[in-house]
C-alpha cells in the first residue's frame, strides 16, 4: 500500500485551509462533458473538505471565476488560503486519468501529487478516495461523516451535466443567470425525480427569484415543493435546510426569524462552508437588533469567500447598531465592486440621513432614484430627507407613491418603517407608530436602531414604543444563536 506523503504546516501558520479549483482537461471533449467532470471533481472535493469544521475550505461559488489551470498562487491571495488543489483529466483508451496536485502558497511549491485511473462509472468512489487521500497528506482527520458523492449526485449523466451547468448561475446576483439555473434544474429533477441535491439547488433558487424579483405565488410554492421533496429523500442535505430557510425568512411566511435561523444553523452545522447560510444568519441577526452575532456570521461568510459582494451587507450591523463611518466604508466599497446593483445605492444616503447631513442625503437620494426609478424604498428616502427639512406636502406625497409601487418583493418592511419615520418627523404620531409597529410584524423588528434613529425621536417618550422595545426585546433577545 501507498504510504501518504505528509504535508508539514509551518510553525505559526493560520488554521488550515484549501480551495479547491475546477479541473483542467487534457484532451478535447464535447462542452457539457467538460463541464460536468472539471467542475464536478472541485464540487466533490469541496463538499467532503468543506464538511469538517476545522478546515476552511471556499465553497463552490467562490472558485466558478477560476479558469482550469489558473496560477495557484494568485488563488491562494485572492481567497486567503494556504493551500489550493488543482488538476487535470484526461481520457486514456477506455479509461480516465486524473492528476492532482497540492500547492502550497506559503511555501510557493508543489507539496503533493498523486494520480487515479478509473472507470467513468467509478467516478463518484474515486472522488471519495481523492478527499480522503489529501487530508491525510495535510495531516487532517475527518471528525464529521463524510458526504458520499454517489450518495449525493445521480446516476444519469445528462441531469449530472445540468446540475453542473447550473451551480454557475444559481448563486449568481442576475435574474437572467438565475432563471438560466431554473430551468437547467428542472430539466435535471425530471430526468431524475431522485436527485435530491437538484431539487434543493432548484429549491433555493426559485425562493430568491420570489424573495428579490417576482413575487408570483407560483415560485414560492415551486420552491416549497422541491425543498420538501429534497428533505424527504436526505435530511441530511446542507442545501435543501438552505432553501427551507429562505422560504421560512420571506413575506410569505411572515419572515419567521427564529424558525429560519434554526433551519440555517443546521445547514451549517452539516456543511460549514455554506456561505450563503452563514450571509443569511448575519442577514437575520442584523434585522432582529443581535448586530454581534450578525458580524460573526458575515466575517465567517467573508473568510470562506472573500471575494463575494454579499459579505457587504454586513452594512446593516454596522448602520443598525450606530456605527455609521465603519457602514459609510462598507458601502463605497460595494459601490466600487458593484456599481449598478440597487442594494449599496439605496444604503449610500442613510448614514448621512443618520447624522443630519441632509445635504449630502439629498444628493445620493436623487441619484438612487435616477438609477432605480421609482423603487418604494428609495421613494421613502425622498420623503424622510422631505420631512427632515419641514416639507410636509411632498413628504406625504412620497408616502404615497410608495405605497402605490408593490415593487419591494422581501423588502417592505424597510419602506414601511422609513414611512413610520416620515410620520414620526411630521408629528403624526398615531400614525408612525402603526407604520412601525407594520414593520416589526413583517419583518424588521430591529428595536435597538428605533432606540436611535433620529426619525423616531418623537415617538420614544410614548408607552406605547415603549411597550413595543421590551416585547421585541423579549421575543428576539432570547434567540440562541451559535
Amino acid at each position: 500500500e501507498r504510504e501518504t506523503p505528509k504535508v508539514t504546516q509551518a510553525a505559526g501558520a493560520p488554521a488550515a485551509s484549501i480551495a479547491v479549483v475546477p479541473f483542467l482537461f487534457l484532451n478535447a471533449l464535447d462542452e457539457d462533458e467538460k463541464e460536468s467532470l472539471s467542475l464536478g471533481f472541485a464540487d466533490a472535493l469541496i463538499t467532503a473538505l468543506g464538511s469538517q469544521d476545522h478546515l476552511t475550505v471556499p465553497p463552490t461559488a467562490a472558485i466558478l471565476k477560476y479558469a482550469p489551470g489558473s496560477d495557484p498562487l494568485q488563488i491562494t491571495l485572492d481567497l486567503q488560503v494556504r493551500y489550493v488543489l488543482h488538476g487535470n483529466i484526461q481520457k486514456v483508451g477506455t479509461q480516465w486519468r486524473v492528476s492532482i496536485q497540492v500547492f502550497d502558497g506559503e511555501a510557493r511549491k508543489i507539496a503533493f501529487t498523486e494520480k487515479y485511473d478509473f472507470h467513468l462509472e467509478n467516478v463518484f468512489e474515486v472522488q471519495d478516495q481523492m478527499a480522503a487521500r489529501v487530508a491525510e497528506a495535510l495531516e487532517l482527520r475527518f471528525r464529521a461523516p463524510v458526504p458520499r458523492s454517489r450518495d449525493r449526485y445521480t446516476h444519469d449523466p445528462a441531469a449530472y451535466d445540468e446540475l453542473m451547468q447550473a451551480l454557475r448561475d444559481s448563486s449568481s446576483d442576475d435574474s437572467q443567470a438565475r432563471d438560466r439555473a431554473i430551468r437547467l434544474l428542472s430539466r435535471a429533477v425530471e430526468r431524475d425525480p431522485e436527485f435530491a441535491l437538484a431539487h434543493a439547488v432548484l429549491s433555493y433558487a426559485c425562493a430568491v427569484k420570489h424573495f428579490e424579483s417576482d413575487a408570483s405565488p407560483a415560485w414560492l410554492e415551486k420552491a416549497e415543493s422541491h425543498c420538501r421533496l429534497a428533505l424527504e429523500m436526505d435530511p441530511n442535505l446542507a442545501e435543501a435546510h438552505l432553501a427551507r430557510a429562505y422560504i421560512l425568512w420571506s413575506p410569505a411566511r411572515n419572515f419567521a426569524h427564529a424558525e429560519a435561523i434554526a433551519e440555517l444553523q443546521k445547514a451549517v452545522g452539516l456543511q460549514p462552508n455554506v456561505q450563503h447560510a452563514h450571509n443569511r444568519l448575519g442577514t437575520i441577526c442584523a434585522h432582529i437588533g443581535r448586530f454581534p452575532e450578525s458580524r460573526m456570521f458575515y466575517l465567517r461568510a467573508r473568510q470562506l469567500n472573500p471575494k463575494s459582494v454579499a459579505g457587504h451587507g454586513v452594512i446593516q450591523a454596522w448602520l443598525w447598531e450606530g456605527n455609521f463611518a465603519e457602514a459609510a466604508r462598507e458601502i463605497e466599497a460595494w459601490i466600487a465592486e458593484s456599481p449598478g446593483h440597487i442594494y449599496p445605492v439605496y444604503w449610500r444616503p442613510l448614514p448621512a440621513l443618520l447624522t443630519g447631513d441632509l445635504e449630502r442625503a439629498s444628493t445620493l437620494v436623487a441619484d438612487a432614484l435616477a438609477r432605480h426609478g421609482e423603487d418604494p424604498m428609495i421613494v421613502s428616502l425622498q420623503g424622510l430627507v422631505q420631512a427632515l427639512r419641514g416639507e410636509r406636502e411632498p413628504a406625504l406625497d412620497c408616502v404615497r407613491r410608495a405605497c402605490a409601487t408593490p415593487r419591494s418583493f422581501g423588502h417592505s418592511h424597510h419602506t414601511y418603517y422609513q414611512i413610520a419615520g416620515i410620520h414620526s418627523l411630521l408629528g403624526q404620531k398615531a400614525e408612525a407608530m402603526a407604520w412601525l409597529e407594520r414593520s416589526a410584524n413583517t419583518g424588521f423588528p430591529c428595536w435597538p436602531f428605533f432606540q436611535i434613529d433620529p426619525a423616531l425621536a418623537n415617538l420614544r417618550p410614548l408607552p406605547e414604543f415603549q411597550a413595543l422595545l421590551k416585547t421585541l426585546e423579549g421575543k428576539f433577545g432570547g434567540i440562541e444563536l451559535g
